[in-house]
């Protein structure tokens, strides 16, 4: 359970279910695919449970669950795949636009959180999105290391036939190295 007790994970739906049940990305309450699932307010009036399917991209593909405190919203990185979605309303929600999410790193003691994929990279703080890289690399993306002040990677570039470095600002977003225009 988090720290304000307002969401828990659960490891399946409770039998019989007395509360909403939603099943996203489209927040119905038909039938869905499989995934994370999480109650919202448990045994409070309002409470509700979200699942949130697997992005269906790899196995290895983490799940995790970062609080955006200023907003009052959850991350929900559901194996690969991810959500953003405001407590306060079920309805309140979006599909995080970076797939297959590859990587996650906890940045600032959980201040802020950075996703990886193929080609690029975003970074979410407790106010929500922070920072989108847009596209570093044709594929093939590496992060070495992610520091309080930046993120350190490489990506293979096949115009050069071999590896090439980039650093991202951790607080900006601000690309050096990257593909840039071809």
């Amino acid at each position: 359970m988090n720290s304000k007790a307002d969401w828990i994970t659960l490891s399946e739906l409770p039998q019989p279910c007395r509360v909403p049940v939603l099943y996203f990305p489209n927040a119905t309450r038909e039938g869905g695919n499989d995934g994370m699932i999480i109650a919202f307010h448990p045994g409070l009036a309002d409470e509700w449970i979200g699942i949130f399917p697997f992005g269906n991209y790899s196995q290895d593909c983490p799940s995790v669950i970062f609080e955006m405190k200023d907003i009052d919203g959850l991350l929900v990185v559901s194996r690969g795949q991810g959500y953003e979605i405001l407590r306060g309303s079920k309805l309140a929600f979006k599909q995080c636009p970076l797939f297959p999410i590859l990587q996650t790193f906890d940045v600032d003691c959980g201040c802020r959180i950075v996703l990886v994929s193929h080609t690029s990279l975003m970074c979410y703080g407790n106010a929500g999105l922070q920072w989108s890289s847009g596209r570093v690399s044709f594929d093939s993306l590496e992060v070495n290391s992610v520091q309080s002040e930046a993120v350190l990677g490489r990506y293979w570039d096949f115009r050069s036939e071999d590896f090439t470095s980039f650093t991202i600002n951790i607080n900006t977003g601000e690309t050096q190295g990257a593909l840039g225009e071809f």
